[in-house]
């Protein structure tokens, strides 16, 4: 596949206009006709003839889950508390917590969960009113009690805290107020007009929680620990093991879930975990970058591949911080020497199936992001790489390196998948640099990544990136601007600061995303950091899997309404 040219879905229009107001009926009916995108490895059934009923859900079953990046619904070494985790995992906590507000995994666009609707009196201030009915799980200390409005707003009150390792914080970073003028609703009040305000708060780091539970268990690792509202009720966890989940007999969704429960496991790797899908131990799992196109093969005419693009990044970024990494010369150098049409080639279509080109956002936001064309005309980008080497040795050279006195640093990365694609960074700098960069690889495990990253400690680093959800703002206010949450690379610049505060602050659609395109072009000819190449992943069900929708990591929430044939 040509660079660049991976499928992409748009992210929805978060366009607001005042005393607009949202409803959840509909919303909530069209989650419940959710249709099959994904088949088995074996060849796809048959279509039904047409005007053939659609087979009504049945009650039942327990789905075994590998898919994701072939891990368990554990802690990656942290904990069940979502505003620590900064990476996709917070996404499968939806199995038992819920948010305020929820997005609908195929577009993003803002849907109800626990609001059952919301209204905007002004361009800065949003009142919920919450579903009656919710109960926390039958587990101490709440014991099934009611949720209040008083939970959400101690748990956002909370998420924003000044806390470093509270990654969340930047989402909520221009609310100014968290109010419940009643039992039953919610006011939130931002410092300024912020178009993004509702898809931040649907971010799966801010699922709401009980705060007793963490009084009680300040850090949640095991089953007894995790108590939410959500469709599933955890039963049991081994980390790098497996979880186990069973329905949740008091859920607040009439006849949801489907499933009698739900059973993840932890695989070492991509492969392994499909061997278990091929053999039938598994009903979800990940489809190896090398195996997709055999297996959509295996498929027949009649099946449509569930291609979703990926809403994280392999990111790579130098630590600002430190030397010599604070010289623009040598962060622009050593983004000139990255190709990444190889990177497509080599990493993302192996690893994952498809890959693209970006620089700020991930594949999932391609919509708001420069066309494979419009990133061509960009050095970086072009082909074949003869100009942007002699532009970067040339800036290498007057930063004072040359074959006599390399530029040495360590390359911090994550294990696994992100390691491989350091590998490949490490490669390109040794050869595409003629010798006047030595890099030292320094893999690491989850929890030492986040230590590395929250201390600053790294001078160069290739690890995995997200920032819970698909939105233009959640990205370059948490990453890019000065002091954000994310923004471990240590970039304050005050030019590309005012341009983000521009466009979280332009409501129009098609005005905000000029503004974004903008800063996507500043930051290609300013900033330190890429992404070497996007992705796009597939994930395979046996065919007893009914009502499942593509997804990059698995999103917990939308296990409500799959069901299983018998």
């Amino acid at each position: 596949m040509s660079a660049g040219s991976g499928r992409a879905e748009s992210s929805s229009s978060f366009r607001l206009t005042r005393r607009r107001v949202l409803r959840g009926g509909a919303l909530l009916g069209a989650v419940l006709s959710v249709p099959v995108l994904a088949c088995s490895a074996r060849k796809r059934p048959p279509s039904s003839a047409a005007g053939a009923a659609t087979p009504a859900p049945r009650r039942g079953g327990v789905l075994g889950y590998a898919g994701g990046m072939a891990g368990s619904a554990d802690t990656l070494g942290l904990t069940f508390d979502p505003v620590v985790q900064t990476q996709y995992q917070a996404k499968t906590y939806g199995l038992f917590y819920e948010r305020l507000v929820g997005y609908d995994v195929r577009s993003y666009a803002v849907q109800p969960e626990l609001a059952q609707s919301w209204e905007q009196p002004s361009s800065a201030e949003y009142v919920f009113h919450l579903q009656q009915g919710v109960k926390w799980h039958r587990k101490p200390p709440v014991n099934g009690r009611a949720l209040t409005a008083d939970d959400i707003v101690w748990t956002l009150q909370r998420a924003r805290t000044d806390d470093p390792k509270f990654y969340s914080r930047a989402l909520l970073d221009l609310v100014d107020k968290i109010e419940a003028p009643s039992p039953t609703s919610i006011r939130i009040t931002t410092k300024a007009p912020d178009a993004s305000t509702l898809s931040k708060l649907s971010a799966d780091n801010l699922f709401i929680l009980a705060r007793e539970v963490l009084e009680k268990f300040p850090k949640p690792l095991t089953a007894d620990s995790v108590v939410g509202t959500g469709p599933f009720v955890m039963t049991a966890v081994e980390e790098k093991v497996s979880a186990e989940y069973s329905r949740n007999d008091d859920y607040w969704k009439p006849g949801l879930p489907y499933l009698d429960g739900f059973r993840t496991r932890d695989f070492p790797d991509a492969q392994t975990a499909w061997a278990a899908f091929l053999a039938g131990q598994v009903d979800v799992a990940r489809v190896p970058g090398v195996e997709s196109k055999k297996y959509i093969a295996q498929q027949g005419s009649g099946y449509t591949p569930g291609w979703k693009p990926a809403d994280a990044v392999a990111f790579q970024y130098p630590n600002l911080r430190v030397k010599p990494m604070n010289d623009a010369r040598v962060t622009r150098a050593l983004r000139l020497l990255i190709n990444h049409d190889e990177f497509i080639t080599a990493w993302a279509e192996n690893q994952y199936g498809e890959g693209g080109y970006g620089s700020v956002f991930p594949a999932a936001l391609s919509a708001w992001d420069l066309t494979p064309d419009e990133f061509r005309q960009h050095l970086e980008w072009k082909q074949p790489k003869d100009d942007a080497i002699k532009e970067a040795l040339s800036l290498l050279a007057a930063a004072g390196f040359s074959k006599d006195n390399p530029l040495r640093f360590t390359l911090n990365s994550a294990a696994g998948v992100i390691t491989l694609g350091a590998t490949l960074s490490q490669a390109q700098w040794r050869q595409l640099g003629q010798g006047v960069i030595d890099t030292q690889l320094k893999p690491t495990d989850t929890a030492t990544t986040d230590s590395v990253r929250a201390s600053s400690s790294f001078t160069y680093a290739y690890y995995g990136h997200s920032t819970g959800m698909v939105e233009p703002d959640s990205w370059l206010s948490s990453s890019y601007r000065s002091g954000g949450s994310l923004n471990f690379m240590g970039l304050s610049d005050p030019t590309l600061d005012a341009m983000i505060d521009k466009q979280r602050a332009t409501f129009d659609d098609a005005q905000r995303r000029a503004v974004v395109k903008e800063i996507i072009g500043y930051v290609i000819e300013h900033g330190p950091s890429t992404i070497p190449s996007t992705y796009t992943v597939l994930d395979a069900t046996q065919p007893k899997v009914r009502g499942y929708v593509p997804e990059y990591a698995m999103t917990g929430s939308e296990y409500r309404t799959v069901w299983m044939e018998s």
